[in-house]
């Protein structure tokens, strides 16, 4: 900065003497530093604190890309000023994907809708609900009434179209019907927001799954967990860049590109991070994915159920 601000031989928050002009109070840990500046001294600093952290977000890109795993190893060995703080560029990526998956799919939900609420208001169209193993067809009249159905009633409808009865099969109808009868878009951006919040519950449990498989040499919980927060980060950005795509003539091509990403980036990422042999550390990613696959069926499945009693 050309004009940097002037030290304070004492505190003004605490009043502790700061007779070596320390940059920080040794006490409070207020920053010593006068605020009584001319407003271009606050933009001028405004200014050089967003184009440092901006170089440190391309950075921190680059090297995500380009250098898998480098950022996870630098970070955990200490080198982190260098780098936007990894739950930060968490949040960063997770907000871009979430963003994008709302204004691209808001067209297509209002379609969803609309044609909904034509065969809703024609009594011989018929709705499909998805029942997980099943489907049941009903009429735009038959589903304004299912919502007040007892219980008999649920399960006379799902026998009569071959359907099982059992409690979660009778709240699935009927949450099922409300959300239609409500809004088929509303309760997407709602699942939406219930998926983005499950995350971070699946993030942790993704870095148990790293020191399970990954036990040598030992580290603490921590460093996969930083790896777990860059992993999802990437695939967050990889996800934002496929929506992207989508919207261009290059959708097919990049749809291709897409999955070889998301099966290769993990590997090098293990590779660089562990430091096992190519072999091992493709039999563990396998087996790590595999695993996470399971969980991430279960958590989404949860995150639909949840979504769909609080709708």
């Amino acid at each position: 900065m050309l004009n940097p601000p002037k030290k304070l031989y004492t505190c003004p928050n605490c009043q502790t003497p700061l007779k070596n002009l320390e940059p920080f109070c040794p006490t409070c840990g207020q920053k010593n530093q006068d605020i009584l500046l001319p407003l271009r001294a606050h933009l001028a600093d405004i200014f050089e604190s967003v184009f440092n952290w901006d170089s440190r977000l391309l950075r921190s890109l680059k090297v995500l890309f380009f250098s898998p795993g480098k950022i996870t190893t630098e970070f955990n060995a200490g080198k982190r000023a260098t780098y936007v703080p990894p739950l930060r560029l968490y949040l960063i990526s997770s907000l871009l994907f979430f963003l994008l998956l709302s204004m691209t799919s808001k067209s297509e939900m209002e379609k969803v809708d609309s044609s909904i609420e034509r065969q809703m208001n024609n009594s011989t169209d018929t709705i499909p609900i998805n029942m997980g193993t099943f489907s049941i067809n009903v009429t735009g009249q038959d589903l304004l009434k299912i919502k007040d159905f007892s219980d008999e009633q649920l399960d006379s409808l799902l026998i009569e179209q071959n359907g099982s009865t059992s409690f979660f099969h009778r709240l699935s109808l009927k949450q099922s019907a409300k959300a239609i009868n409500g809004n088929v878009s509303g309760f997407i951006q709602q699942l939406t927001q219930a998926g983005s919040i499950s995350m971070f519950f699946l993030m942790p449990a993704f870095a148990w799954l790293l020191m399970l498989f990954f036990r040598k040499p030992k580290r603490f919980y921590v460093e996969h967990l930083i790896l777990s927060v860059h992993l999802h980060t990437l695939f967050f950005l990889i996800f934002s860049l496929n929506i992207l795509m989508s919207l261009t003539i290059l959708d097919e091509l990049f749809s291709f590109i897409f999955l070889c990403l998301i099966y290769c980036y993990p590997y090098l990422y293990f590779k660089e991070v562990y430091g096992k042999n190519w072999k091992k550390t493709l039999w563990l990613t396998l087996l790590v994915f595999l695993t996470y696959a399971i969980i991430l069926i279960f958590g989404l499945a949860l995150t639909t159920i949840i979504s769909l009693l609080i709708f």
